[in-house]
């Protein structure tokens, strides 16, 4: 372990050396800093007062001079490349579940189908006790996963338990070669209107993009299409342009990278024949849309070939690149920043404030540029929408019901009742009112949050005089009651999820998909524009209002 990270470090050094052109100063100020690492580890390995683990700690001066950096510019060890092998071939090694951290354990929030861990009965909701004898309790969710995380062909024992068991349940699962589909879902959402959900820019993305456009063509005729961008944190820039060469015509600049030399500028082209190219397109996005998913959002509304609706995005601006290293990590490095064909870089934060930046990595276009229409847009800002699309904050009912799995939990004993059960009748809202009763489930909204503080800042027993307890008690059961209506208020909310957790949960992948689609209040939107060509047009010519919101 110590033999791996010195080479590490070396070699890291060595690039920056490399890859540094100074004079004779700055060498002997390199060999200086030099020599007092290697003293500096020299000294605490032989003198400190416990014995130190040599690899961690070398590892831990590796990832500490990266982070003086970026936060994209990261050290991968060899054995958890996973996320880099799901971007660079579209698979990976596993038992085909997603976990997630739920009222503080950890969670089966989704199955792949067909893979291992569906194949053997695993079912969402399903809590993770063990993972190979080792104790969940009090571990954070990164070590869950990394424990799931094995060589190819080897077995996986998981002990669990189910809401409706009173017992725990043992599987041993072996892993397998995992293929992730990109596009999750397509089809028409109205007459004419198609839909493509795309999560994430891996090697096959652009085939499979291309391929559902293509099938909602043959199923019925095409007039205007929705690209679902948000949530998707980007991955390989050529697999943006490959996707951006579906809706415009070959030959046209999209992006372009430049690197630390003033040499190294790179223009990146459309190629290909186009699939989707004069009808009207819209791309939706939000603080989650990174990277690639900026690359197709900027280049379509600097170019005006389609309209943007959502939230501002994340504002990723920067490329990396993987270098290889002896040890068989992975250095994954910030190597240019990247501009969309106004000219603007979308990065938003200013990493040049890292006082070891001596010039040039600030982004200095926070000015404005324009579109191909004569539109505004601004750099140094991630995209901002044409349509700005923000519903109201969830309440805290509907939150709370997620965070603590309430929805999981009643499906899954529904289900055991109902094993034949293929749809989920009106009835199980009252059924749900029972379950979380049944099973206490509370929680604390705001309103009650803001009277305990000011609860905390009175003393009540020195008002009894003024009867204020009795008052306080009155204003309790008028809070008691207004909580008990908002199950009530937000009906539609919580059968539209619970419909959704139920076709989850039966593996009922393309209905479950086909129904988020039909509630979202978004894509709703972008169906009214895409049939109103007047406004779609409008759009394409008016700058949008930063903070105008449009009515749904």
């Amino acid at each position: 372990m110590f033999q791996k990270y010195q080479k590490t470090l070396f070699f890291l050094i060595f690039l920056c050396l490399a890859n540094i052109g100074f004079g004779q100063d700055k060498y002997r100020e390199v060999q200086k800093n030099l020599q007092n690492f290697y003293e500096v580890y020299k000294q605490v390995n032989a003198n400190y007062v416990d014995e130190i683990d040599t690899g961690k700690f070398l590892k831990s001066g590796i990832n500490g001079m990266l982070k003086t950096l970026d936060p994209y510019t990261v050290l991968f060890e060899k054995e958890d490349t996973r996320e880099l092998d799901i971007l660079k071939y579209g698979k990976y090694t596993g038992i085909g579940v997603q976990v997630s951290m739920e009222d503080e354990v950890i969670t089966v929030i989704s199955l792949i189908e067909d893979a291992p861990a569906h194949r053997k009965g695993i079912q969402i909701g399903d809590i993770l006790l063990e993972i190979n004898g080792v104790s969940m309790k009090n571990k954070t969710l990164k070590q869950g996963q990394k424990l799931l995380r094995v060589p190819l062909g080897s077995e996986i024992s998981l002990k669990i338990k189910r809401f409706t068991e009173d017992e725990s349940l043992d599987y041993v699962l072996k892993t397998e070669e995992i293929t992730i589909h990109n596009v999750p879902y397509s089809g028409f959402v109205e007459e004419g209107i198609g839909y493509v959900k795309l999560t994430k820019f891996s090697r096959s993305s652009d085939y499979e993009v291309r391929e559902a456009i293509l099938k909602l063509k043959e199923e019925g005729e095409l007039n205007g299409l929705i690209l679902d961008l948000r949530g998707n944190p980007g991955g390989l820039l050529d697999v943006a342009v490959k996707i951006l060469s579906c809706f415009l015509p070959p030959n046209e600049l999209v992006v372009y990278t430049k690197p630390k030399s003033a040499t190294g500028k790179r223009d990146y082209f459309t190629s290909g024949k186009p699939v989707f190219l004069d009808k009207p397109l819209a791309i939706l996005v939000d603080e989650g849309s990174a990277s690639a998913s900026e690359i197709v959002a900027g280049a379509i509304q600097d170019l005006d070939r389609g309209i943007v609706i959502g939230t501002t995005t994340y504002g990723k601006g920067l490329v990396q690149s993987e270098i290889s290293l002896k040890s068989g990590d992975v250095l994954k490095i910030t190597t240019a920043k990247y501009y969309v064909p106004s000219g603007r870089c979308v990065q938003k934060i200013d990493y040049s404030k890292n006082d070891i930046f001596e010039e040039g990595f600030k982004i200095k276009e926070n000015n404005s540029f324009t579109t191909l229409n004569g539109r505004t847009v601004f750099g140094g800002q991630g995209v901002s929408p044409d349509v700005i699309f923000k519903e109201e904050k969830e309440p805290k009912l509907l939150s709370e019901l997620k965070r603590k799995g309430m929805y999981s939990k009643f499906i899954t004993k529904y289900l055991s009742e109902n094993p034949e059960a293929k749809v989920l009748p009106e009835s199980s809202f009252a059924e749900f009112v029972n379950f979380l009763e049944e099973n206490s489930f509370n929680y604390t909204n705001r309103w009650e949050k803001n009277l305990d503080e000011i609860l905390t800042e009175m003393n009540l027993p020195k008002m009894d005089s003024l009867n204020v307890s009795s008052k306080v008690q009155e204003l309790k059961n008028v809070l008691a009651s207004l909580k008990q209506n908002e199950m009530e208020l937000n009906k539609q909310k919580i059968n539209d999820s619970l419909q959704i957790e139920f076709l989850g949960t039966t593996l009922n992948f393309a209905s479950k998909l086909e129904y988020s689609v039909k509630v979202d209040s978004e894509i709703k939107l972008a169906k009214k524009l895409l049939v109103n060509n007047s406004k779609y047009q409008e759009k394409l010519f008016t700058t949008a209002i930063i903070g105008e919101k449009e009515t749904h």
